[in-house]
């Protein structure tokens, strides 16, 4: 399966959303991400080489421990499409762990590509800057 590219004025226009979302593929049962936005770029404190590298090895490595399972299992279940992708969990961001809210969507693409497409706010900061 070749991985999905996007038309380059769509992709410069995605990447710097200040929004935060990342669009994955199902590349033989694993989510590789496709794209991520400036806004997750900026949440996570990382550039995009970074960001895509790391969630290409594997995202749990910065999920807090008692979290993984329960993550892992929404994330299986959506990526087969069997459960849909709506999950607060924590992330280490920095040298502190995030609570994050993730929601996901497929999106089937012109060409018939089929993408997730999902979003993430960091309700730890959000609360901060409400206090």
């Amino acid at each position: 399966m070749r991985m999905f590219q996007f038309p380059e004025d769509l992709k410069t226009a995605y990447e710097s959303s200040p929004l935060s979302f990342v669009y994955y593929q199902n590349v033989d049962g694993r989510a590789v991400p496709v794209l991520a936005s400036a806004g997750f770029c900026k949440n996570t404190g990382m550039d995009r080489e970074h960001v895509l590298d790391w969630l290409e090895r594997g995202m749990f490595v910065r999920m807090h421990p008692d979290d993984v399972g329960m993550l892992s299992r929404i994330s299986a279940d959506f990526l087969n499409k069997n459960g849909p992708y709506d999950v607060v969990f924590r992330c280490k961001v920095g040298e502190d762990y995030a609570s994050v809210h993730g929601f996901g969507q497929w999106q089937t693409l012109p060409d018939g590509t089929e993408l997730a497409v999902i979003g993430y706010i960091n309700v730890t900061e959000t609360m901060q800057k409400m206090a």
